[in-house]
């Protein structure tokens, strides 16, 4: 069981490590429907991930007796071809880089999320989960492992492993929401102020400033702040014991 966990948790760090998935929640923490998104965005993700898993890992398990037999190693081909599509990968986005003094514009998808309907909000994370160029082959190899587990227990405790470190800097922000968007309305000025020819989003940040600056007075604020850090506490709590 241990060696299964080893070998699982270099792909779930780099999953939970995925820039893109994380940008687009302090977004979706941002919009309108704050809670509502984030949730089924967790959801999204989070099913995501099972399910890549679980395709590759039953589709390897019926094909290994036949490769056995042909003396090939499943993993071992599965490996190679990720080799060669993730250096093909990194050469593709160095040629496509920004050239110097070039300006940088952000993905018209990520610009709509914080419009999202809560369905939405549940496909991008599904999305993001299962056809992202930089998850993919990670729950690939996750799934390459789980395949030639020794038993049940291992598979469910690698699989428990990979969803729980994967997802971790996903669930966190949900838990977190004060924090994650205090922290995000800051992130979210800055990148106004340089891509849009210094215009604000806020009055002020971080965003409780901006509530203040709109007359509401400090403990209208601080009450304000406190249910909704209450109920997000709640909702991650409910979301690890339902899970």
């Amino acid at each position: 069981m241990d060696k299964v966990v080893a070998e699982v948790l270099p792909y779930a760090v780099a999953v939970a490590l995925s820039p893109m998935p994380i940008a687009a929640l302090i977004l979706m923490l941002l919009s309108n429907r704050a809670r509502v998104n984030s949730v089924m965005f967790l959801v999204g993700w989070m099913l995501g991930l099972f399910l890549l898993v679980i395709a590759v890992s039953s589709f390897l398990t019926n094909q290994t007796s036949a490769a056995q037999a042909a003396g090939i190693s499943p993993r071992q081909v599965i490996g190679g071809v990720l080799g060669v599509l993730l250096v093909l990968l990194a050469i593709r986005q160095w040629r496509q880089r920004p050239k110097h003094g070039q300006a940088v514009s952000m993905p018209k998808w990520m610009a709509a999320v914080v419009t999202f309907s809560p369905f939405k909000a549940f496909a991008v994370g599904l999305l993001l989960a299962t056809v992202n160029f930089k998850n993919t082959p990670m729950g690939v190899a996750v799934g390459t492992v789980l395949s030639q587990a020794g038993s049940q227990a291992q598979v469910i405790a690698g699989m428990t492993f990979y969803l729980l470190i994967g997802g971790i800097t996903i669930l966190v922000p949900v838990i977190g929401f004060l924090l994650v968007i205090e922290s995000g309305s800051v992130i979210i000025q800055l990148l106004s102020k340089k891509f849009r020819h210094g215009k604000k989003v806020f009055l002020a940040a971080p965003i409780h400033h901006h509530f203040e600056a709109k007359g509401w007075p400090p403990y209208k604020v601080t009450m304000r702040f406190w249910v909704i850090g209450v109920v997000a506490a709640l909702v991650g709590v409910a979301i690890r014991l339902l899970g």
